[in-house]
C-alpha cells in the first residue's frame, strides 16, 4: 500500500499532540451542547481529516451528525440551507427561505425529541464570506425548542476564517470553542512517518535517520507537505536503487 497518499483514508489516522488538542476541545463543544466551535488551521495541517474522526467518533445513537464541506465561494449563499436539509433528511427542500427553515426546524425538533443531538460540522468555512451566506449561516443557530438551541455547529477552516467571522459581530459573539491546530514537532513528525509506513507493511527501516530529519525540516511538521515528499522520496529512491532512503534523496 503507498504509505504517504493525501487521502482521507481513517486506516492512516494518526493523533499528533495538535491533533489530539483540537479533538478534546472540540469534542467538549459538541457534547455539551456548544451553539458553535471553530477550529483554524493552515493548509495542509489535517482539518479536513480531524472533521472525519470527529464525525466518525460521535455515536449514532447520541448524535445526529453530518458533515458538509462548501466547495466554492458562490456556492455558500443559497447552496447552505438546502444543504443543511438535505443532510438532516428533509425530503424536497422548499425553495423559499422561511420555508426551509421551517423544515430544517421540523426535523432537528423530531431529532431532539428522540434524545439525539444534531450536530454539523463544515469544511472550508472561510468562504463564508458574503453577507446573505452569513445570514443564512446565523438563522441555524437562532433555531431553538423549548429554551434550547437544536444544533450544535463546529467550523472547519483557514486562518482568515477568523477575519470573515468579525465581519458579523453578533456571530462572532456566538463562538464558544475556538481552538488553532499547529504543524507537528519533529518527534511526531518522525512517529507519524513510522506510523504511515508500519501500517503499509513496512518491516525494515525505510528512512535514514538524516533523511527523517530532512522530512521534517522541509515539510516545517505540515502533514500534507511531509506526504507529498515522502512518496516522493520513496520514488527517487527506487529509480536510484538506494536503500534506506538518505537525505540527499530527500
Amino acid at each position: 500500500t503507498d504509505p504517504f497518499q493525501n487521502d482521507c483514508d481513517e486506516r492512516f489516522y494518526f493523533e499528533s499532540a495538535p491533533q489530539k488538542r483540537a479533538r478534546l476541545r472540540l469534542m467538549r463543544g459538541v457534547q455539551q451542547r456548544r451553539a458553535l466551535s471553530v477550529l483554524l488551521g493552515g493548509p495542509g495541517l489535517g482539518k479536513t481529516t480531524l472533521a472525519h474522526s470527529l464525525l466518525r467518533a460521535l455515536d449514532p445513537r447520541e448524535f445526529a451528525a453530518h458533515y458538509l464541506s462548501i466547495p466554492h465561494e458562490a456556492c455558500a449563499s443559497g447552496w447552505f440551507l438546502p444543504n443543511v436539509a438535505r443532510a438532516f433528511c428533509v425530503h424536497a427542500p422548499a425553495g423559499q427561505v422561511q420555508s426551509l427553515v421551517d423544515q430544517i426546524h421540523a426535523q432537528l425538533v423530531s431529532i431532539a425529541a428522540s434524545r439525539r443531538s444534531s450536530v454539523l460540522l463544515i469544511d472550508e468555512a472561510q468562504l463564508f464570506r458574503n453577507r446573505d451566506a452569513m445570514e443564512e449561516f446565523r438563522g441555524l443557530l437562532n433555531l431553538l425548542h423549548d429554551g434550547r438551541k437544536l444544533v450544535s455547529l463546529v467550523l472547519f477552516g483557514l486562518p482568515e476564517l477568523g477575519d470573515v467571522l468579525k465581519l458579523d459581530a453578533p456571530l462572532a459573539q456566538r463562538v464558544e470553542i475556538r481552538v488553532e491546530l499547529t504543524p507537528m514537532d519533529w518527534l511526531e513528525s518522525q512517529a507519524y512517518v513510522s506510523h504511515r509506513l508500519r501500517l503499509a507493511g513496512a518491516t525494515s527501516p525505510v528512512f535514514a535517520p538524516d533523511a527523517l530529519e530532512a522530512l521534517f525540516h522541509c515539510s516545517g511538521g505540515v502533514p500534507r507537505l511531509l506526504n507529498t515528499i515522502a512518496d516522493n522520496a520513496l520514488f527517487e529512491a527506487f529509480l536510484s536503487e538506494a536503500r534506506p532512503v538518505d537525505s540527499s534523496i530527500v
